[in-house]
């Protein structure tokens, strides 16, 4: 009885935490961190070129004001719950893909761009939402 009550427990668990809650709360503590974390977390091409890699994962993770990060978080967690709900497999391979390859784009296009925020992986969950839409009503 104990085993089945608890993977009921965790698979409940698992429907309200999603991947979304983890990485928002990520999110706001490093926007609680003095501002210079933000700028050592930053995408910025020319530090990635002297090896500073890990701005390849935080940058999306970091925000230029109380307002862009509101705006982000917001659209992240619904669009997120959205996607999460309907095929949480293809959420993580989404944020995990808009990720990596977000950052490695804008360094080989815009090198002299500095990138904050979650916009990109907003984008891409918006994206992914409208497929999964699209797939249901095709079905």
């Amino acid at each position: 009885m104990f085993p089945g009550c608890w993977r009921a427990w965790t698979a409940a668990a698992e429907r309200i935490i999603s991947v979304t809650l983890p990485l928002s709360v990520l999110t706001l503590v490093l926007w609680l961190l003095p501002g210079a974390a933000a700028e050592q977390l930053q995408f910025d091409a020319s530090r990635l070129a002297a090896g500073e890699l890990w701005r390849i994962g935080t940058c999306h993770f970091t925000h230029w004001s109380g307002e862009h990060l509101a705006w982000d978080l917001i659209a992240f967690v619904v669009l997120g719950r959205m996607c999460d709900r309907r095929a949480p497999g293809r959420l993580m391979a989404c944020l995990a893909c808009a990720g990596m390859t977000i950052p490695l784009v804008i360094g080989l296009y815009q090198p002299e761009m500095i990138y904050r925020g979650l916009s990109g992986l907003d984008s891409a969950l918006f994206t992914l939402l409208a497929v999964l839409l699209m797939g249901e009503k095709l079905a």
